[in-house]
């Protein structure tokens, strides 16, 4: 339990940095200013990205698809 409740932790520490990096929000003093409309973009180029790849070859071992 101790182990799950470090990897949420982990993963919200993750997210908070990824979204200062990216823009999503930004701390002001005691506010957090939240613009969703770039986490919405990003986030559906991600995925758009994501579909794509896996469309391109779906039958590719993951071996296959990282060499150059």
């Amino acid at each position: 339990m101790r182990n799950l409740l470090a990897l949420v932790g982990l993963a919200a520490i993750a997210f908070v940095i990824a979204g200062l990096i990216q823009g999503w929000f930004t701390f002001n003093g005691n506010t957090i200013e939240v613009n969703t409309g770039k986490a919405r973009e990003d986030i559906q180029k991600t995925i758009n990205e994501g579909t794509k790849r896996v469309s391109q070859n779906p039958n590719a071992s993951h071996n296959e698809s990282l060499t150059p």
